[in-house]
């Protein structure tokens, strides 16, 4: 039976219509899909946050104190209070990753730093390279063994940063920049922990009041009791997955990685200070100041940041885990950060 011309156009045209019908419904329903896999994502977030926190708990009822957000310097004496290992490498065995740290060894590195340190104290010299810098220094061209290690717990699945921190990273609105030499290699995290606010009343007088701070503005050990605000008005652990340059904008050295601060406290910690704020605000698509024009005086460095559309995800000190939008009041963003201003949020 023979098609005539008439009959094939016809059928040309029908199938034409029911491919656009296809298309329209493609378009209509892929936002759907998206949505849903974003919503995927952040309940994964949520998740990896949520095992963070306990790491966290296990880690203080073990040793009978919460661990130190960067274990650098005790103090400003020398150098080196914002570079050292970071508290998820002391949480490694509390995250079921204990062959890692076994690798890497991070708290006998650390107690046999901080003897030196001391040791130089007493002899009155002025400086002490960080930890980081004696182990590049000494291996040229290598990393720190386990360093490198990828761990599911410490990435957010909508995160932008490559699982490995890289040479160079095309950075969102700017060119592509280099990594530091030391930060180079190692395995990233998106999550950092929660050192603090400006205090009660914005005066940048009670500063030392997070949960995990750095060694030189902890006071000493910090445990469960001493939230007198609440755990569940407390902050502990943020996202935070955003890459920070220096003052000229020519390099990224407040990459995130789990294992410590190579050069820059803000690498493992973030705080509720007054330009600390969640997503950057202004700078959201160009990653705070190597875009033209903005520079540290227009917000901190050590802010919550994450892909999740309107927020972030915020791990608890009571084990909770929240979106906290980008939109809340710089007043109860502060509050939320300090353990203990006397300030309990409530609701938020």
């Amino acid at each position: 039976m023979q098609i005539t011309r008439r009959a094939l156009f016809r059928l040309s045209v029908a199938t034409l219509a029911l491919l656009l019908v296809v298309i329209v419904l493609i378009g209509l329903l892929l936002p759907a899909v998206q949505s849903a896999r974003e919503a995927a994502r952040r309940m994964q977030c949520t998740n990896h946050i949520k095992q963070i926190v306990l790491g966290v708990h296990n880690f203080e009822n073990v040793h009978n104190e919460m661990p130190i957000g960067l274990y650098g310097a005790p103090d400003e004496k020398m150098d080196a209070t914002d570079e050292g290992f970071g508290f998820l490498a002391m949480v490694l065995p509390f995250v079921e990753q204990s062959a890692v740290y076994d690798t890497l060894r991070p708290g006998q590195m650390w107690e046999q730093w901080i003897a030196e340190y001391h040791a130089t104290d007493a002899a009155g010299k002025e400086t002490m390279e960080g930890v980081f810098t004696q182990y590049h220094t000494t291996n040229p061209g290598s990393i720190m063994p386990g360093g490198d290690a990828y761990i599911a717990y410490f990435k957010c699945p909508s995160s932008l940063l490559p699982n490995i921190a890289p040479a160079t990273f095309d950075l969102p609105g700017h060119k592509s920049v280099p990594l530091a030499e030391m930060i180079v290699g190692y395995a990233t995290s998106d999550y950092k922990g929660c050192g603090g606010s400006d205090g009660p009343n914005f005066d940048g007088k009670d500063k030392n009041n997070g949960v995990l701070m750095k060694n030189a503005e902890s006071n000493g050990p910090i445990t469960f009791s001493h939230i007198s605000d609440g755990l569940s008005n407390t902050l502990m652990i943020a996202e935070s997955s955003y890459a920070a340059g220096d003052n000229d904008g020519e390099g990224i050295d407040d990459w995130p990685t789990w294992i410590g601060g190579q050069y820059n406290d803000e690498q493992v910690r973030i705080t509720g200070e007054k330009n600390s704020i969640i997503n950057l605000g202004p700078f959201k698509h160009t990653w705070f100041f190597l875009a033209s024009g903005t520079s540290k005086n227009n917000v901190n460095d050590d802010n919550a940041y994450s892909q999740h559309p309107g927020g972030a995800n915020f791990g608890l000190c009571d084990g909770s885990v929240r979106f906290i939008s980008e939109n809340i009041s710089q007043e109860t963003y502060n509050y939320l950060h300090g353990r203990d201003d006397g300030k309990t949020v409530g609701a938020f």
